[in-house]
């Protein structure tokens, strides 16, 4: 797909996602996010928040705009890059495993046409600008870039990228995602170049409610989105891709930034890869943790017999099938329980807990 003059228009979108930090060094790219929204440095929300159908003056563009990265992955991994530089923009793309492209190169703000907002058409290529919030997110042919709060060398912007792409290589369609909350879960998937969310959430009454989300995800290494078919996001969040004591559970991070109301606003969500091969049997695990939610204490409870009737080798899916929180810092509190020092979430320390709790790894 070759992407031209559009592209530009992305600086427009003032309203970025910072980095945070990660825990463990990922197997997969580990690109650092989880923090805060913060305002870009080219301009204010304020100052740049135009009606859909309102002219962008080409020299009100370059006051608000000398410098700037927009940065995103297409839906087949490649990277797209924008740098802005006094009044000129330069747009490099990078493929998986293949050398940068540079497709405009310095090309001179002023020759854009801003007059309609949401159906620029330059060069042939679809673009639109869309708002959740604060937040401006520019469509461009189905790709979708975001601003980079920190600027660095374009090369090292690229490639950092080209390395978030591979967060997609960590998804499939028989893989499936669950985050446990107190009340709630979450079961996220991506099936090709689509997204699902699906959020469970236990009532006063002990109701299970589903909510289902879907769309296109969106990507930079700061960030992933969830945007429906008008280009508009339904739900978004920095995230960190982590690997637990190096070689242990995959594990997914994220910081909700934006939600459309259908689902709460949180703070920290961790997912975590199970062994689930299909949207029944997450169904059925979702319901499984809520209905037999429990928090076993190690000073008067049995936890020997707590994940007795579970065959297999994930401590993730035998604790949530059990209603048992299976986050690190759960484990950690009864592997000192059986006298597992220095408990990191390593592949053996997994094992030796499922098998201490009851469990028959197979």
């Amino acid at each position: 797909m070759k992407l031209t003059k559009p592209l530009l228009c992305l600086a427009l979108a003032l309203s970025l996602v910072a980095c945070g930090e990660e825990e463990e060094p990922a197997a997969s790219p580990t690109p650092a996010p989880t923090a805060a929204p913060t305002a870009s440095p080219a301009a204010s929300p304020e100052a740049a928040a135009p009606a859909a159908d309102q002219a962008m003056d080409p020299a009100d563009l370059m006051a608000l705009l000398q410098n700037g990265q927009w940065g995103g992955v297409g839906p087949d991994g490649t990277a797209y890059l924008v740098t802005l530089a006094d009044g000129t923009a330069t747009l490099e793309s990078q493929a998986p495993d293949a050398d940068t492209t540079t497709l405009l190169a310095e090309t001179d703000l002023t020759e854009i046409d801003w007059s309609d907002l949401e159906n620029l058409d330059l060069d042939g290529h679809d673009c639109s600008l869309v708002q959740s919030g604060d937040t401006y997110y520019l469509r461009v042919d189905g790709v979708t870039l975001t601003p980079r709060d920190v600027q660095t060398d374009p090369e090292q912007a690229l490639t950092d990228l080209a390395e978030a792409s591979g967060i997609l290589d960590q998804f499939g369609p028989d893989k499936f995602w669950l985050a446990c909350l107190d009340d709630s879960v979450y079961v996220l998937q991506i099936d090709g170049e689509t997204i699902h969310v699906t959020y469970y959430q236990l009532d006063g009454e002990d109701n299970i409610t589903r909510t289902d989300l879907s769309g296109t995800p969106a990507l930079d290494e700061n960030s992933l989105s969830v945007i429906d078919a008008d280009g508009k996001p339904l739900l978004a969040f920095t995230w960190t891709m982590l690997n637990e004591g190096g070689d242990g559970l995959p594990r997914f991070d994220v910081e909700q930034n934006l939600t459309t109301g259908d689902l709460p606003e949180q703070d920290d969500i961790t997912f975590y890869m199970t062994q689930l091969t299909s949207a029944e049997e997450a169904d059925e695990m979702a319901r499984s943790y809520l209905e037999n939610r429990q928090e076993p204490d190690p000073e008067t409870d049995d936890l020997t017999t707590l994940l007795e009737g579970y065959h297999g080798v994930s401590i993730v899916d035998a604790c949530i099938m059990h209603g048992i929180d299976p986050s690190l810092e759960n484990r950690a509190v009864y592997a000192e329980a059986f006298g597992i020092e220095n408990y990191r979430g390593t592949a053996e320390q997994n094992l030796f807990l499922l098998t201490s709790m009851g469990g028959v790894v197979e």
